[in-house]
C-alpha cells in the first residue's frame, strides 16, 4: 500500500485543522507482508517475495521470516483468509542499524483484503491478543492516538521519531 507524504500528489490535502484522524506512529524498520495462501504462506518485502521455507539469497527476507514465525502462531495465522495481506514492520537493530528509535521485533501495521478494505484496528488489537497468549515473543501493534489533524500537525513539529501514519474514516490519506 504506498502512501504518500503530507500535500505530496495531493495527499491530505482535503484535511481540515478540525478533520479528525487517527495518527499511528510511524515504525522506525522495514516493511514486511505475509499472505496465507492456498498453497502455503506468501511471504514478501518491497520487491521479493517467497512461499514458503524456501531459502532466498535476499538476507532481509529470510531474517524477516524468521521473526515472523519465532512471533506468530503459524497456526493461528494459517486459519486466516486466503485474501488478507498482513502488513508488518520489523526492527532488528543488530542487523539493521539504521533503526535507531523502536524496540526489535514485529510490529502489525494493517491488513488489507484483495478487494482494498482494511481490517478495522479492532480486529488487528483482537489478532495480537489471540496470537501473544502464552508466547514470550510478542506481536506489537505502533501506539496510536485519536487527533485533530490541527492539532497533529502542531505535535509533529516536535516530533523525535519517524512521524506518523495518518488516516481518516476511509484509511490511509498521508504520512
Amino acid at each position: 500500500t504506498k502512501v504518500f507524504n503530507y500535500c505530496e500528489n495531493g495527499a491530505g490535502k482535503n484535511l481540515k485543522d478540525d478533520t479528525i484522524v487517527w495518527a499511528d506512529r510511524k515504525i522506525n524498520g522495514s516493511m514486511f507482508h505475509v499472505t496465507n495462501t492456498e498453497f502455503g504462506i506468501l511471504y514478501g518485502t518491497t520487491g521479493s517475495a517467497v512461499l514458503g521455507d524456501i531459502e532466498t539469497e535476499n538476507d532481509f527476507l529470510n531474517r524477516g521470516r524468521d521473526i515472523f514465525k519465532n512471533t506468530i502462531n503459524i497456526e493461528l495465522f494459517s486459519k486466516q483468509r486466503h485474501d488478507i495481506t498482513f502488513m508488518f514492520e520489523v526492527v532488528d537493530n543488530t542487523n539493521d542499524p539504521h533503526v535507531v528509535y523502536d524496540e526489535d521485533g514485529l510490529y502489525l501495521l494493517a491488513a488489507r483484503s484483495i478487494n482494498g478494505w482494511m481490517l478495522p484496528r479492532s480486529d488487528l488489537e483482537l489478532f495480537a491478543a489471540k496470537n501473544n497468549h502464552g508466547r514470550t515473543n510478542k506481536l506489537k501493534l505502533p501506539e496510536y492516538k485519536v487527533i485533530t489533524f490541527g492539532e497533529l500537525c502542531k505535535e509533529v513539529s516536535l516530533c523525535v521519531h519517524e512521524g506518523f501514519m495518518v488516516s481518516d474514516a476511509q484509511g490511509y490519506v498521508c504520512k
